[in-house]
C-alpha cells in the first residue's frame, strides 16, 4: 500500500496534502483492480460513487451510439484519472462508455473518501477545482473538433493543441495515429494520407512520432 501512496502523490489531485492526513482520511477507502485490454469498464448510466487513477495502462473515454458508431472523445494513460467531474454532479451517471486499450491497474477511491479531503484539507480542494476547469477546456475543444468536417482541420487543431501544450513549433506527438484517429473521429489511413499531404505542401516536417511545424500561416496555427 506504501507505494500507491507513493503514486498518489504523483497526481496532481494529491499535490501538497499532509500524508498522514491523506492515510487517515482514505484508510479502507482504496481498491486497486487489474483489468485486461478491451475491457468494458464503465458502460453509460452507470452510476458514478467513485474516482479512479489509472496506475497502469490505458483507455478510451466513448460515446456509443445507436447506429452501432463509436466517438472516443479522450484517451486517458498512466497517472490520469476519470470520475471527478461526474463524482458530485446532480445525475451522477456516467454520460460515456470507458473501454481499456491495454491491460491496466486502476485504483478507485470511494466517494465517502474525496468528500473528506474536500471538507478538510484546502490543497485537495483547489487541487480538485483546478481539474474540473481544466476538464471544461478539454470538452471545449473536442466540440470544436466536432464542428469541423474536413480531415485537415481536424488536425490542424490536434496539432495546435499539441504545440501549445509543448510550447515549441518542434514536439513528439502524445499519440498513435490510430489514437489520433478515435480522437478526431475520422478513419486511420485518412490521418496517415493528410498528414502525408501536410508534409508534402511544406506545411510540416514528421520524422515517425517528433513533428515540426514550419508554416504557421497556411496552417492557420496561432504563433506562439
Amino acid at each position: 500500500m506504501d507505494k500507491i501512496y507513493e503514486q498518489l502523490y504523483t497526481n496532481k489531485l494529491f499535490t501538497g496534502i499532509d500524508p498522514s492526513k491523506l492515510r487517515k482520511l482514505t484508510s479502507n477507502k482504496l481498491s486497486i483492480r487489474n483489468f485486461s485490454s478491451n475491457n468494458l469498464l464503465v458502460q453509460e448510466g452507470d452510476l458514478c460513487d467513485f474516482i479512479a487513477i489509472i496506475l497502469e495502462g490505458q483507455i478510451y473515454i466513448q460515446k456509443l451510439f445507436a447506429s452501432g458508431s463509436v466517438l472516443t472523445i479522450n484517451t486517458l494513460k498512466k497517472n490520469s484519472l476519470f470520475g471527478a467531474a461526474i463524482l458530485f454532479s446532480k445525475n451522477n451517471h456516467f454520460p460515456y462508455s470507458i473501454m481499456t486499450a491495454t491491460p491496466c491497474k486502476i485504483l478507485f477511491i470511494k466517494e465517502s473518501a474525496i468528500s473528506e479531503l474536500l471538507h478538510k484539507d484546502f490543497s485537495f480542494t483547489k487541487n480538485y477545482i483546478e481539474f474540473l476547469s481544466n476538464r471544461i477546456n478539454v470538452f471545449s475543444d473536442k466540440i470544436t473538433l466536432l464542428l469541423v468536417k474536413d480531415v485537415r482541420s481536424k488536425l490542424i487543431l490536434y496539432i495546435n493543441s499539441e504545440m501549445q501544450k509543448n510550447k515549441n513549433l518542434t514536439f513528439m506527438l502524445s499519440h498513435t495515429r490510430e489514437e489520433i484517429a478515435n480522437i478526431i473521429g475520422v478513419a486511420r489511413p485518412s490521418v496517415s494520407r493528410e498528414l502525408k499531404k501536410m508534409v508534402d505542401d511544406n506545411l510540416i516536417k514528421i520524422n515517425k512520432r517528433k513533428i515540426t511545424v514550419i508554416n504557421l500561416d497556411s496552417i492557420h496555427l496561432p504563433m506562439l
